[in-house]
């Protein structure tokens, strides 16, 4: 499951450069609501099923990495956060539910400061 959610995110980021790179503005809906049926020629089918799956895989990351047991196994902590943090800044949220458990091991609450979730987001180093 994590290495699947790992490809959905580098997938994802894919997406969102392919887009900013063909000028197309404000990113689409995850439901598919602004994309053409030729974004999956020009923009690649993966990485546009991935854009459309990652609320999906946000939801089962989180879900698991509920777990200290399972939180330690799949592609490393640091793989995943920086795939989560390639397709945040294009995305314009920071997955606070899957970063949080990725960095403190609990879900961070939506209303956390946006300092705190720049911190979160910073790419690995």
């Amino acid at each position: 499951m994590f290495a699947n959610a790992l490809n959905a995110f580098e997938q994802a980021a894919v997406f969102c450069e392919r887009w900013a790179a063909a000028g197309r503005g404000e990113l689409p809906g995850h439901d598919g609501e602004g994309l053409r049926e030729d974004d999956f020629g020009a923009l690649g089918f993966e990485p546009v099923m991935a854009w459309q799956a990652l609320p999906r895989f946000e939801l089962a990351c989180v879900a698991m990495l509920n777990s200290t047991r399972v939180r330690g196994q799949g592609p490393s902590r640091e793989a995943l956060r920086a795939a989560v943090s390639r397709v945040a800044e294009p995305a314009g949220r920071f997955f606070p539910g899957v970063m949080g458990e990725l960095v403190y091991g609990h879900t961070l609450v939506p209303d956390v400061s946006a300092a705190l979730l720049a911190r979160v987001a910073a790419p690995v180093r």
